[in-house]
C-alpha cells in the first residue's frame, strides 16, 4: 500500500486507531491496519509500523478489537433550513395514524396559542392514514376556528390548511391553481386545503412566519448533532434561499469549529421565475461558482425544480397514474421545457453545477433534455450535473442519463415513506423501474 503523505513535520498524533479494519475509500479501495489523527486532520493511514511512527507520550491509543473504522457518511440532499420545524406539531404516522389524531394534536396546540397565531404541523402521510386521504379544512376548522393552521406533509412538497389558514395565505374559494401548483377541491370547485408544488412559492412561503437568525442557529446546532450521532460528517443543504440561512452557518463557524461539513445549494428558482434579487440569485451572480469555499463551508449545485412530488401524486409521468379513476392524470411540471433549457444555459455558462429536482420519468427526461440542450450551446464537459430524487425511470431515461454522464442523487428512504402499496398503487407495473439502484450501478459512470 502506498503510504500517505505526512501533513505536518515531525508529527505526533493525538489519537491512534489500531487492531481493526480501516476503510480508506481511496482509488484502490484499500483496507488499512491503522490510522492516526492530530486535531481535525488524518496524519497517517496504512500499515501499523508506519502509523506507529506518529505515536507520542500523550497519544491516546484506541484498540478497535477487530471492528471497522469508516470515513464519515455524506448526507447527499437535506433541508437543514427546515430544522426549526422540529418544534411544530408532530403529525407523523407514528404520532398520528388517523386524521382525528392529527386534529386532536392541533387542538391541543391551539389551546395554548393566542387567537390569530399560526398553528403549524409537519409530517402527515395521507396514504398511510387510516382515513386514506388528506386532512382538509373541514377536518381542521372545528378545532381551530380562530387560528390559521398549516401542516406540511412528510415529503415537504405538499401542505394542507384550515379555512383561516387558506385566507391568511391568500387563497379564496375562487382562487385558481397557479401553474404547476395543483390544489385539491370539493365538488363546487372550492379549495379544500391540500395543495402542492408551486403553491409553496406563490402562497405558502411568502405568507408563513419567517425563521429568525436565532431560530436557524438553534436548529442548525440541533441538526448537526443529530447527523453526527448517525455518523454523518458532511451534508448537502439543498435549498438556500435567504440571508439568515447562510448567515447562521457563518455565525456557527465563527463561534466554534463546525462538527459538520456543509455544502450549500442556492435555490434561486421560484416556479418559472429566476429570482435574481433573492439571496440565492445574488450568490449566483457574484461570479463565484460551485465548490467555492473550503472543506467546511462551500457552495454546491444550483437547485432547479422540474416537476411535482411523489406523496401528492404530482410527479410528472409519461403515462397516466395507475390509480387515477379517469385515466388521464400524469402529474404536473413546475416549469416548461423551454424554461428548463434557458435556466440550464444560464447555469452552464457561469460554471455552476446544477441539481435538477425531478421525480417521475417525464420529469427526469425534461431535466436530461435541458442538460443536453445546454451542453450543445455551452461546451463545458467538466461540469457533471445532478438529478435530485429521480425515483421512477424507464429504459430510455436510464440510457440517456448514462450517455450524458449525469449524477443520480437519489434518496431511497422515500421507499419507507411511500411504502410498497404507495409505489405500486401509483405506478403499477412501471414500479419495476422505480429506484433502479442495481441497473444504475451497472451502467458506465
Amino acid at each position: 500500500m502506498a503510504q500517505a503523505e505526512v501533513i505536518i513535520s515531525n508529527p505526533t498524533a493525538d489519537t491512534l486507531f489500531v487492531n481493526g479494519k480501516v476503510v480508506t475509500v481511496n482509488s484502490r479501495d484499500e483496507i488499512a491496519e491503522a490510522l492516526s489523527i492530530r486535531g481535525r486532520r488524518i496524519l497517517r493511514v496504512g500499515k501499523r509500523p508506519y502509523v506507529d511512527q506518529t505515536l507520542g507520550p500523550d497519544t491516546k491509543v484506541v484498540d478497535l478489537k477487530g471492528r471497522t473504522l469508516v470515513p464519515g457518511f455524506i448526507e447527499n440532499h437535506i433541508h437543514m433550513t427546515n430544522s426549526p420545524q422540529r418544534l411544530w406539531v408532530d403529525c407523523s404516522y407514528a404520532a398520528c395514524p388517523s386524521i382525528s389524531d392529527i386534529a386532536e394534536k392541533i387542538a391541543a396546540r391551539t389551546r395554548l396559542a393566542k387567537p390569530g397565531d399560526w398553528i403549524l404541523g409537519r409530517g402527515f402521510q395521507s396514504a398511510r392514514l387510516k382515513d386514506g386521504r388528506n386532512p382538509n379544512r373541514f377536518d381542521l376548522d372545528p378545532i381551530s376556528p380562530n387560528n390559521p393552521v398549516g401542516i406540511a406533509n412528510r415529503e415537504g412538497m405538499g401542505w394542507t390548511f384550515n379555512t383561516p389558514g387558506l385566507r391568511r395565505i391568500g387563497v379564496e374559494d375562487d382562487t385558481p391553481d397557479p401553474p404547476g401548483g395543483p390544489m385539491e377541491r370539493d365538488l363546487r370547485g372550492r379549495p379544500l386545503g391540500p395543495m402542492w408544488d408551486n403553491t409553496r412559492e406563490v402562497f405558502i412561503k411568502p405568507n408563513l412566519p419567517k425563521y429568525s437568525l436565532d431560530d436557524l442557529l438553534e436548529g442548525y446546532r440541533w441538526i448537526a448533532g443529530e447527523l453526527n450521532r448517525c455518523g454523518i460528517t458532511t451534508a448537502f443543504e439543498a435549498a438556500i434561499r435567504n440571508l439568515p440561512e447562510t448567515a447562521a452557518w457563518q455565525r456557527l463557524r465563527a463561534e466554534k469549529p463546525l462538527s459538520l461539513r456543509v455544502v450549500m445549494g442556492p435555490y434561486p428558482v421560484y416556479g418559472e421565475k429566476w429570482e435574481a434579487n433573492s439571496t440565492a440569485g445574488k450568490i449566483f451572480d457574484t461570479g463565484l461558482a460551485t465548490s467555492f469555499g473550503d472543506s467546511w463551508l462551500k457552495l454546491g449545485a444550483v437547485q432547479i425544480g422540474i416537476d411535482g412530488g411523489v406523496i401528492g401524486q404530482t410527479a410528472a409521468l409519461q403515462e397516466p397514474y395507475s390509480n387515477d379513476p379517469i385515466g388521464t392524470w400524469r402529474g404536473s411540471f413546475r416549469l416548461s421545457q423551454e424554461t428548463a433549457n434557458e435556466f440550464m444555459i444560464k447555469v452552464q455558462s457561469n460554471d455552476w453545477q446544477a441539481g435538477l429536482i425531478c421525480h417521475g420519468d417525464h420529469g427526469i427526461m425534461r431535466g436530461l433534455e435541458a442538460i443536453a440542450h445546454a451542453r450543445k450551446r455551452v461546451d463545458n464537459r467538466d461540469l457533471r450535473h445532478r438529478l435530485e430524487h429521480a425515483y421512477l425511470w424507464n429504459v430510455e431515461t436510464m440510457d440517456r442519463m448514462a450517455e450524458l454522464g449525469v449524477i443520480w442523487n437519489t434518496q431511497p428512504p422515500l421507499l419507507e415513506i411511500v411504502g410498497r402499496e404507495g409505489v405500486y398503487g401509483q405506478w403499477g407495473d412501471r414500479a419495476r423501474f422505480a429506484f433502479p439502484g442495481s441497473s444504475r450501478s451497472s451502467q458506465p459512470s
